[in-house]
């Protein structure tokens, strides 16, 4: 039980980072989209 615990920490910090990075690829996406969107229009 502790021996799983010991990679908890690193898991979740694994899931965080690849949830920040999801949301910069997110933001850079929309800003992408709004600057094509400024230029098309």
């Amino acid at each position: 039980m502790i021996d799983n615990f010991a990679g908890y920490p690193e898991f979740f910090w694994f899931l965080k980072s690849l949830c920040e990075q999801k949301n910069n690829m997110l933001s850079s996406v929309l800003k992408f989209i709004e600057y094509n969107r400024l230029n098309l229009f």
